[in-house]
């Protein structure tokens, strides 16, 4: 590590790491700011298994978030520090209640702070699914990548994959997927398609640091 990163986490007040229960899965998220009185920014990435850009091992290295909020830092269960085998048997609602409990348990950390959600991509759809069930636990969200309809299940993903050069087997596999009964190895091949065959993940430079600007202002985006 180095000095000027040694600095950083020197001088933060903030930079925990901390084990809790989230979803009934023990997982662990690194909570970091510059002082204890900033609002709170919980990061969700996107993917689902790509902690890219903010993950657990990132302490030190953001000062320019840190400064202005109090980073949480989760990867979420199946990659990351938390890796785990996920099966089936997860749901997108398991990993929103993953989410909901770890609100509640910064929550529980800073009674007083705002607090806001800062998603991704696979994120937009925890904090979404989020604040349908319980929109009061937050004061905000931010998104970037959004997804604003059914990425998968939609006319438009199909058009672009059956124009790319997606092979016909894995297009055949997508083309044939249920959306009330689809498996997590079928949105996993949907998910990697989309990102490697067309250009449905890529983001303008920049766009980051312009929502986290706008937030600092008192100008939030907010998803209700």
């Amino acid at each position: 590590m180095d000095k000027k990163r040694k600095n950083i986490i020197r001088e933060n007040k903030v930079s925990d790491l901390y084990e809790w229960s989230l979803g009934g899965y023990k997982q662990k998220v690194l909570v970091e700011g510059k002082t204890k009185q900033l609002p709170i920014l919980i990061t969700l990435h996107g993917g689902p298994g790509t902690p890219v850009p903010f993950s657990v091992g990132c302490r030190g290295l953001f000062p320019e978030f840190t400064e202005r909020f109090i980073m949480v830092y989760w990867d979420q269960l199946g990659c990351g520090c938390n890796n785990f085998v996920i099966t089936d048997f997860f749901t997108i609602d398991s990993f929103v209640q993953m989410t909901m409990d770890l609100v509640y348990e910064i929550k529980k950390l800073f009674q007083k702070n705002k607090i806001y959600l800062f998603a991704m991509s696979w994120g937009s759809i925890l904090s979404a699914k989020l604040l349908e069930k319980e929109s009061h636990i937050v004061d905000g969200v931010v998104v970037y990548g959004q997804i604003v309809r059914d990425i998968f299940f939609n006319d438009e993903t199909i058009m672009a994959l059956e124009k790319s050069k997606l092979p016909k087997r894995k297009l055949a596999v997508i083309k044939a997927a249920k959306k009330e009964s689809t498996t997590n190895k079928e949105l996993q091949l949907f998910s990697a398609s989309i990102r490697k065959y067309t250009s449905g993940y890529q983001n303008k430079e920049g766009a980051v640091l312009e929502v986290i600007n706008r937030l600092q202002k008192g100008r939030p985006f907010y998803v209700k």
